[in-house]
C-alpha cells in the first residue's frame, strides 16, 4: 500500500502500539497464569477426594498423571507466567517478544485444560456411579 502524508505511522507511534499489544498479552498471560497456579495448588485436595471415594479403583490415565506429578505441576505453572513476562520485558524485537509471550500463554492454556480436565473426570465419574446412571 502507498504511503500518503495522511496515512503515515511515524516509528514512535509503532513504538507505542507495539509496547501496548505487549502489555494486553501480558495481562491475559498472567490471568490464565494465576488460573493455572491456583488449581495446580490445589491437585493435593482433588487427590484426598479421589483416594478417599474411589473404592480402591483406578483412576484414569490423565487423573493419575496428574496425581502422581503434582509435585512438578505447580512449577511449571508458576515457570510459564514468568517466561511471558520475560519475553515480553528481555526481547527487543517486537515479532519475537510477542511470539514468546503467545507460546508461553498456548502452553498455559494447555496446562490448564489439561489439568481441569484429568481433575473433573473422575469426579464426574464417581458422580455417575453414585446416581446411578
Amino acid at each position: 500500500m502507498p504511503q500518503t502524508p495522511g496515512n503515515s505511522i511515524s516509528s514512535t507511534q509503532l513504538r507505542n502500539l507495539a509496547v501496548g499489544v505487549r502489555a494486553i498479552a501480558i495481562i491475559i498471560a498472567l490471568f490464565f497464569g494465576y488460573l493455572n497456579v491456583s488449581i495446580s495448588f490445589r491437585i493435593f485436595a482433588f487427590a484426598g477426594i479421589f483416594r478417599d471415594m474411589s473404592d480402591g479403583r483406578p483412576l484414569p490415565p490423565l487423573a493419575g498423571f496428574i496425581v502422581n506429578h503434582q509435585d512438578w505441576l505447580p512449577l511449571v505453572a508458576i515457570a510459564l507466567p514468568l517466561i511471558a513476562i520475560g519475553s515480553a520485558i528481555f526481547i527487543k524485537n517486537h515479532r519475537w517478544a510477542l511470539l514468546g509471550v503467545a507460546v508461553s500463554l498456548c502452553l498455559i492454556l494447555s496446562q490448564f485444560y489439561f489439568t481441569v480436565s484429568g481433575l473433573y473426570a473422575p469426579l464426574i465419574d464417581m458422580l455417575q456411579q453414585m446416581q446411578g446412571t
